[in-house]
């Protein structure tokens, strides 16, 4: 098969996977394991936790010595992830599972892309916008998968995310090739040291990347209080949970709009948005996008407009994520492609650290439209204002 193909068909049942696992698995937090908003959000703070202890190292070894390997050992740590959060009611088990499965993305995160862009003649944009547009296309059979089976039980729609985690890395490891322009090498510590201080002397050296690491901070900043609670807001704040359908089913249809309507931004990213100078008035348009959806999901008292601000956040986000790493991958060489990625996980790692701290010093005192506030209204202004730095963000010239 050829690598695109390949990219695309596991970015695809990855998304099936992980959505197959988290709808069912939002369900299993809040009334089987009956976490708190507090314990929800450090739950983000296990994950991120992972993220920076491990996002770079694994992006060296990929670089050093295998990225197809990566990707594969990662499948396998997720998946090992997954089963151990469905074998524990306590906290800290899921707390803990949360590190493992977040270990296993580390080794995924850049390689993949890394990957693609070396092995892969296809322009790597459109690679990329048809890999988020596949994986959301994955994200409603996943939904739809977890809602039928996750009414029934949590559990066993997330083990079905672990076998399916398993059985890509298994297909992976038997038909996924890795020898068109990497050299596979062979490092001393020492090696790896010299291979991450690469990736950041160039992330330092090159302007457009360093406006990528405002955006990504702050990206990672506003992110964790949103993510890990807007399920308690729409079922309790908004009253969902009165309507006569099971909760997993009314998260389930949620998704459902979110993942349509990014898939039709994303469409229209791939129509319209063609020229380098657009780079700018694309994200800045998005990231208002996600502003405002954000400010009316938390302050409208009626459903539908706190719903469809939601989703047009959500729409705009995933719309944002393959600009945002094909700008990474174009502007990076081939040999530090994984190590530079990694380094921008790493820092949205951070971000979402610190945003953790935040979400749960405000929620402490607050309620959570209050934390959307702060989200929205605070913390995303940086990653706007950011692309009216002098010589601002652009796309190489092959955009």
């Amino acid at each position: 098969m050829h690598p695109k193909n390949q990219y695309l068909m596991s970015r695809f049942i990855m998304s099936f996977a992980f959505n197959l696992m988290f709808t069912a698995a939002i369900i299993y937090r809040i009334d089987v394991a009956g976490l708190e908003v507090f314990q929800l959000i450090l739950l983000g703070t296990a994950l991120e936790i992972a993220v920076l202890l491990f996002e770079v190292p694994t992006g060296v070894v990929a670089d050093l010595y295998s990225r197809k390997w990566s990707v594969i050992i990662g499948l396998i740590i997720i998946a090992l992830g997954f089963l151990w959060e469905v074998s524990t009611l306590a906290f800290i088990g899921i707390f803990m599972a949360q590190i493992v499965w977040g270990l296993g993305e580390t080794f995924i995160s850049g390689a993949f892309e890394a990957w693609l862009s070396d092995e892969s003649d296809a322009p790597t944009k459109a690679v990329l916008l048809s890999g988020k547009q596949l994986s959301l296309f994955g994200s409603i059979g996943g939904i739809l998968l977890s809602g039928g089976i996750g009414s029934i039980s949590p559990q066993w729609a997330m083990r079905l995310a672990a076998i399916i985690m398993l059985m890509l890395a298994v297909y992976l490891i038997l038909f996924m090739r890795e020898n068109t322009a990497f050299e596979k090498t062979h490092q001393t510590f020492k090696g790896y040291l010299i291979q991450t201080g690469r990736g950041f002397s160039h992330i330092k050296s090159h302007h457009v990347l360093r406006v990528l690491f405002v955006i990504m901070l702050f990206l990672g900043i506003y992110s964790e209080g949103i993510d890990r609670t807007y399920q308690v807001h729409v079922l309790d704040n908004l009253n969902l949970r009165e309507l006569p359908f099971a909760p997993v089913w009314i998260i389930a249809t949620l998704k459902l709009f979110m993942v349509m309507s990014g898939s039709l931004l994303i469409m229209i990213n791939k129509r319209f948005f063609k020229e380098a100078h657009h780079v700018n008035a694309w994200l800045f348009i998005l990231f208002l996008m996600m502003s405002l959806g954000v400010l009316s999901f938390g302050a409208s008292s009626q459903m539908i407009w706190a719903l469809s601000g939601f989703v047009i956040f959500h729409a705009a986000r995933a719309s944002s994520d393959p600009i945002l790493k094909y700008m990474m991958v174009e502007h990076t060489p081939s040999k530090i492609k994984a190590t530079v990625l990694s380094s921008f996980g790493q820092l949205d790692a951070i971000g979402q650290l610190i945003s953790g701290a935040i979400m749960v010093s405000i929620g402490a005192f607050f309620t959570l439209p209050i934390i959307y506030f702060v989200t929205a209204a605070i913390l995303l202004v940086p990653t706007i204002t950011s692309l009216f730095l002098p010589k601002t963000v652009t796309a190489p010239s092959s955009f």
